[in-house]
């Protein structure tokens, strides 16, 4: 008999424990709902052997003046791309009472089964999210021109997450972790042309000036839907 009473209360404990940790874990960290969502964009480059600009829609082509096998289907010729995109969304978090914000980007990427021969491509649907501090967000709320914004803290996830506590569970993860100075740092390069539109290009490791790079490629919005992503009212006079 106190076999099966020793097995109930090991089961009430660790049951015990399970519920304090995920109460634990969502105490001190809390998850806002979306800002804002860009899904499309003209991703736009430049062919310097024909000097003419092509498009397409959420991605830019890498070797622009290549031409896609007939062969490839639409995900493969995405998945190839410079940078590409089927959404991105900015999401803000409270971690230990100091804000964040989450770029989260859903896209596809692929490689070769055989790199050097460049054979057998594959590709799947990733989703990486950047964290930013409050001010780096901020400045993007007032932009006038280029701006660049950095961070060393990123995350990819390459199946579903199946619940809330798994998702905060890898942010959390991620914020706990103690950059190091050879820590890759993820910049997300934009600028505002005009009264018109923005420029952009994914946070991604630059060698270059991402402000030169940005010159020659880049993702195309309207101001419009720049400042609906940032959740901020276009009429804001402030903002000009």
């Amino acid at each position: 008999m106190l076999q099966p009473l020793k097995l109930i209360f090991f089961s009430l404990l660790i049951t015990s424990y399970s519920l304090s940790a995920q109460s634990q874990l969502k105490s001190d960290i809390k998850i806002y709902k979306n800002i804002g969502i860009i899904k499309n964009a003209t991703g736009w480059a430049y062919n310097n052997q024909e000097n003419s600009w092509t498009d397409h829609p959420n991605y830019i082509k890498k070797n622009v003046a290549e031409e896609e096998p007939s062969t490839h289907n639409k995900s493969t010729t995405i998945s190839k791309a410079y940078q590409n995109f089927d959404s991105i969304n900015l999401q803000s978090i409270n971690y230990k009472n100091h804000f964040y914000y989450l770029l989260i980007v859903k896209c596809l990427e692929g490689k070769y089964t055989y790199p050097t021969l460049k054979k057998d491509w594959n590709y799947q649907s990733e989703t990486k999210i950047f964290i930013f501090e409050e001010t780096d967000i901020n400045n993007l709320k007032s932009l006038n021109d280029y701006l660049c914004i950095t961070t060393s803290r990123k995350i990819v996830i390459t199946s579903k997450i199946e619940n809330d506590e798994e998702f905060i569970s890898n942010i959390k993860r991620e914020l706990i972790r103690l950059p190091s100075k050879s820590s890759k740092k993820y910049t997300f390069v934009i600028r505002k042309l005009d009264n018109e539109s923005v420029h952009f290009l994914l946070p991604q490791c630059y060698v270059e000036n991402p402000i030169e790079t940005i010159q020659n490629k880049y993702f195309e919005i309207s101001l419009k839907d720049y400042y609906k992503f940032l959740g901020l009212k276009t009429q804001d006079k402030s903002l000009y």
